[in-house]
């Protein structure tokens, strides 16, 4: 927060008779309370180490007032009430305030020290708190906060302080100087502005309506399908490829067929050769190992190849007679799976039947 200071100094080029003035009212306000005084009806009586730094604190804020030193000062005299609420520490706090040109902060501890000082009937602590706080009050800065669309869970703050909703349309005193009113709510952005205080005037801030973080856009609604049209095809249940088991016969059926016919070509062959080789004893020979090694291979892909196909022809029958005739209903009770095995030298074929 931005702050005028109403005490002159040195380095900023005030004249001698401001100094005058300044010092006069320091020195005014030192000779007027000096010892702390006692707290009055404090909410909890302090532990002697923070009465005892309280003490420290208030004699240290009293020495830097003495020598004008009005930034440093308050605080220590803040803090120190704020440790033991004396009545003393806070009739310094609020002259120094003064001096330092935080009217509406010096005006209000003045009341409350005015408040204190009745209830400790101290007549003479009671008079001077009431003239400084009658003196200031004419002439205090005040600020008017208008909220023009409440929202649930809104916040409104002046210079970080919360202001609750008694606050709003209301002139409150303010110090001089900058302040930065804000608001925000859940849902919405956070809004800020600043504005200047100045003595004797009083000051206007609107809330504007806030805007959304983030707008919701509206998608357009889905149309809904006609009950004249045909509902779209559903895709087929995991692990249902469409094929139906009819259709596995077939194909194994047709592997069996084509097995046959290439089995029955290289028993054609194998016959052949065997019929040649004995009509001319040419296999008598030892030396014709090739011709008898040849008319061995055919027999041996002819054996192979007409055990598969025959295999392939029983297992494709069994698998297209006992599988449903529909491509999506349900495997029925008493179904049967065939699976035909080839090996090295032959062919057969494995069945699975439940019931």
């Amino acid at each position: 927060m931005v702050t005028a200071t109403s005490e002159p100094s040195a380095t900023r080029g005030s004249t001698w008779r401001d100094r005058t003035i300044a010092a006069l009212l320091l020195a005014a306000a030192i000779g007027a309370f000096p010892a702390r005084g006692v707290a009055q009806e404090p909410p909890a009586k302090p532990s002697p180490r923070d009465s005892a730094a309280a003490e420290a604190l208030f004699e240290q804020g009293r020495k830097l007032l003495a020598a004008g030193k009005l930034r440093q000062a308050c605080p220590k005299f803040a803090e120190s009430y704020r440790l033991d609420p004396a009545l003393g520490s806070l009739l310094n706090l609020a002259t120094c305030h003064q001096l330092e040109g935080k009217t509406a902060s010096a005006w209000g501890e003045f009341r409350d020290a005015e408040q204190q000082a009745r209830r400790a009937g101290d007549a003479k602590r009671q008079k001077f708190a009431a003239d400084k706080a009658a003196a200031l009050e004419g002439n205090l800065p005040k600020m008017i906060v208008t909220v023009t669309d409440p929202r649930p869970g809104m916040a409104v703050a002046r210079d970080g302080v919360a202001l609750g909703d008694a606050s709003f349309n209301t002139a409150l005193p303010v110090d001089p100087g900058e302040h930065v009113i804000s608001a925000e709510a859940p849902g919405f952005k956070r809004w800020e502005t600043r504005f200047e205080a100045t003595a004797g005037k009083r000051s206007s801030v609107v809330v504007p309506p806030l805007d959304r973080a983030d707008p919701q856009v509206e998608s357009p609604p889905t149309p809904t399908p006609a009950s004249s049209e045909q509902p779209p095809p559903q895709a087929p249940a995991p692990g249902d490829s469409g094929i139906t088991g009819r259709t596995v016969g077939l194909v194994i059926g047709g592997v069996g067929l084509a097995s046959l016919a290439v089995g029955g070509a290289f028993a054609a062959l194998f016959f052949s050769a065997k019929a040649d080789c004995e009509a001319s004893e040419a296999c008598k020979d030892d030396d014709q190992h090739s011709i008898r090694h040849t008319m061995n291979t055919r027999g041996t892909i002819s054996g192979v190849t007409l055990g598969v196909g025959a295999a392939a022809v029983i297992a494709g029958t069994i698998v297209f007679f006992m599988s449903p005739s529909g491509s999506g209903d349900d495997e029925p009770a008493n179904a049967v799976r065939v699976m035909p095995l080839f090996y090295a030298r032959g062919a057969g074929a494995v069945g699975a039947f439940s019931f």
